[in-house]
Formats: structure tokens, sequence, C-alpha cells
């Protein structure tokens, strides 16, 4: 009886210790159904976050699913990012070792979540210290978008980013985006137009003028047509100038 009440009082102390080193967090996927209304298959998501040493946990998330709960050490803020069919940078978002709650995944923050991760695995020392509201306002204030064109895409710097986050230098200019390049497309089919790893960011094409985007450099995007037959490749070099491929979808999914 004794050594049972003993093993009994172990496993409640364990059970405690571990509870007062991690804590929960519910994570918002974006709604799945831009997916289906995009004309593209609903994909299954990994989603990634890293342990304080360095590891990067994963988890697999079913087609549709929208809420998932995860378990991740206290002490330092964690960046999310959720990848669809495992492949593609997709939503991210990030948890402040402050809080438990809920963190809501959106694209706009997916690149930065996929840097901050990938830096994890190789420099973790860095990657604890660091404040990620710090970097989503200064994200945001980057970002300044033109009020003209049908779709503006614009990525973060990331070589930039990358040395600011080792060296250990954080000026309030620290995040800077990639420049922009403005490219028409003429003969651009009518219809609706979705980029590819978030289908929440669309145009609707008409035929009265070219198809005008806004997209930094250099960068890939392919776009799929509402009739889910169509797909456009727009690739912008490091000399600013775009190049841009259309033709028709040779599966189900266009994965690659």
């Amino acid at each position: 009886m004794n050594i049972i009440r003993i093993i009994s009082v172990a496993l409640m102390l364990c059970s405690c210790t571990l509870a007062e080193r991690h804590r929960d967090i519910d994570v918002l996927l974006p709604d799945p159904s831009a997916w289906t209304d995009a004309g593209i298959e609903m994909p299954w998501h990994q989603l990634e976050w890293p342990k304080q040493t360095g590891e990067i946990e994963r988890l697999h998330v079913p087609a549709g699913t929208r809420r998932v709960r995860i378990t991740v050490e206290k002490g330092y803020d964690v960046p999310i990012l959720a990848r669809p069919f495992g492949i593609w940078s997709g939503p991210g978002g990030f948890s402040s070792f402050r809080d438990s709650g809920t963190v809501e995944l959106k694209p706009f923050y997916g690149q930065l979540a996929e840097l901050l991760i990938d830096l994890w695995a190789t420099a973790p020392r860095h990657c604890r210290v660091l404040s990620l509201n710090f970097w989503k306002e200064n994200l945001l204030k980057a970002v300044a978008l033109d009020d003209q064109g049908d779709i503006q895409l614009q990525s973060l710097d990331v070589t930039q980013a990358r040395g600011s986050i080792l060296t250990g230098r954080f000026p309030m200019d620290t995040v800077r985006m990639l420049p922009t390049v403005k490219a028409d497309i003429p003969d651009l089919p009518v219809g609706r137009w979705v980029l590819r790893s978030d289908p929440s960011s669309w145009f609707f094409h008409d035929a009265s003028r070219d198809a005008v985007f806004l997209l930094s450099y250099p960068g890939s995007y392919v776009f799929l047509h509402g009739s889910g037959e169509l797909l456009l490749h727009v690739l912008t070099d490091s000399r600013g100038e775009a190049s841009w491929i259309l033709k028709e979808r040779t599966d189900g999914n266009e994965q690659q």
C-alpha cells in the first residue's frame, strides 16, 4: 500500500510540474470555405511551431478543421504556421509567452512565421528572446500598398530580417518589405482569380482592360481561375521584371 501511495504522489507531482511548464493554445485556422468557393480542393494542413530547444513540433490537421488545441512550453513567444497540404507557406500567427487563449492564423503573417520557425531550428538562442509583438507591429507599418491594381502582394525582406535576428539588432526599421513591380497582363480570361496558397486573396477580372498586379520582387505567384481549369504563374525577377505563363491545370490539386 505504501508503495502504491508513493507512486500516486509521484505521478501527481509530475503532472503538476508539467502543467507549470506548459500552456495550452487554441489555434484558429482561416475559414476553409474560401478554398471550395475558389474551386480549389479543401486542403489538410500541417501545423508547425518550435520548442525552446529548436526542435519543430508538427501536427496533422484534417481538411475542414478550423480549431485545434496545442500545448507549448512557457517562457517564450511562439510562432505558428499552417502549411496547406504540408507543402506551401500558409497562414501564420504568434502567441505571446504571457497568453494562453486563442491565436488566429492569418495569411499576412505566414511569411514571418515561416522565417522564425526556420531560424528556430538553427539559432534557438536568438529566437527565444524575440518579442513577436514588435515584429507584428513593424510588419504592419512596413506595408504600404499602392491604391491601384487588381491585386497587391508584398513580401517580407527575408534576408534583411534574418540578419537582424541573428545579429541581435532591432532598430525600428528592421522590418522591411521587398520592392514592388507593377505588371500588366493582357488577354487574361474573364473571371475570378485566386492566389493558390491563400484563396482569400483574389480579384475579378473583366475584359475592359489589362489585369494589373503589384507584386514584390523577386517572387513567384500562382493564381487559379474560378472555373478550376486555368492556372496563371507570375514570376518577378531580381531586376524587377515580370513574366507569366497561362496554362491549363494538369491535375485536381496543383500542389506542385
